[in-house]
């Protein structure tokens, strides 16, 4: 993991004219986090680390581990399901960009609110009545969206 994570921080870097030493303040990280990476003195960076990283680089997680392409589907029984709930998608998409407007929060990136319509959908689609649950969607956008 860790030299796709070295080469995908340092394409990125250099593709948005960043020094290693910015990327680690803008990202909120101690001094030496990001280099420690790249010098494999951190060969197992924290989910956290990584997210920080991630974002301030504008690119998802996926995409700094090199699962670029790769769509996980929701797991409801166990096995691979390949069904899809259009309707059920439909309402978390539009609620999740009401929420949006109503809180001002234009400034979101597209992979934030990817994750939040994703996390929406995989929980309705794991309860048993599998609809829309919008209690859940506006504390789940609160908790993630609203600092």
């Amino acid at each position: 993991m860790t030299i796709i994570l070295k080469k995908k921080i340092l394409e990125h870097a250099n593709k948005h004219r960043h020094s290693i030493r910015d990327l680690e303040h803008q990202a909120g990280l101690q001094s030496n986090a990001i280099r420690n990476i790249l010098s494999d003195r951190s060969k197992n960076p924290t989910i956290d680390t990584v997210l920080k990283i991630a974002n301030i680089l504008e690119c998802s997680v996926d995409e700094l581990l090199g699962r670029e392409g790769f769509i996980q589907m929701p797991n409801t029984t166990g096995k691979f399901d390949t069904n899809f709930d259009l309707s059920l998608f439909q309402s978390i998409c539009n609620y999740v960009m009401q929420f949006i407007e109503i809180n001002n929060l234009g400034q979101l990136s597209l992979s934030d609110v990817i994750y939040c319509v994703e996390e929406i959908y995989k929980y309705c689609l794991n309860t048993k009545s599998k609809i829309f649950d919008q209690n859940f969607a506006q504390w789940f956008l609160e908790q993630k969206l609203i600092k």
